[in-house]
């Protein structure tokens, strides 16, 4: 009897290296996501902090106020309130360009699922095919195996009753 192989061990091998492929692939774009996701808070919080630097506090419902009113000793240029502007455009420019990242990133993460999901299918396939071709190949082993011993069973018992023709 001869020991089980699957011809298609190759394919399988080839098919699960793919599947790993996938997964690293996704994997890798979920943390650039996660990471574009962090920069768009932080740009988020540096707009919003460039603005209140501008503004001070003001009760509800009133109009905020530029800080220089209502801070007075505050000395504060123009060109410190045209940085902070710039700041504040910069912050939200580059939060508008993170969003878009985020939306392309967003397809390629659905584009690579769909991918890694195929690859597991082919997978499974090949490992389904291997557990049915083993389960066919223990059976067949099994009825050589009862061939074999109603053989022997057969030929001691003509010795064991049949001491003239052995």
């Amino acid at each position: 009897m001869k020991a089980f192989q699957f011809p298609l061990e190759r394919a399988l091998t080839w098919r699960q290296t793919q599947l790993n492929m996938a997964e690293a692939a996704l994997r890798r774009s979920n943390a650039d996501l996660q990471r574009v996701a962090q920069e768009i808070e932080e740009c988020s919080v540096r707009r919003v902090n460039s603005q209140a630097a501008l503004l001070c506090p003001s009760p509800p419902g009133a109009t905020p106020r530029i800080a220089l009113m209502s801070r007075p000793h505050i000395q504060v240029t123009g060109t410190d309130l045209c940085d902070l502007e710039q700041a504040g455009i910069w912050a939200a420019r580059r939060e508008r360009e993170l969003l878009r990242e985020a939306e392309e990133l967003q397809v390629v993460i659905v584009k690579q699922t769909r991918t890694m999901v195929e690859a597991r299918r082919r997978v499974r396939l090949l490992e389904n095919l291997k557990q049915r071709r083993r389960e066919d190949w223990t059976a067949e082993e099994n009825r050589e195996l009862e061939e074999l011993a109603g053989e022997s069973a057969v030929t001691t018992w003509r010795r064991l009753h049949n001491p003239a023709r052995a």
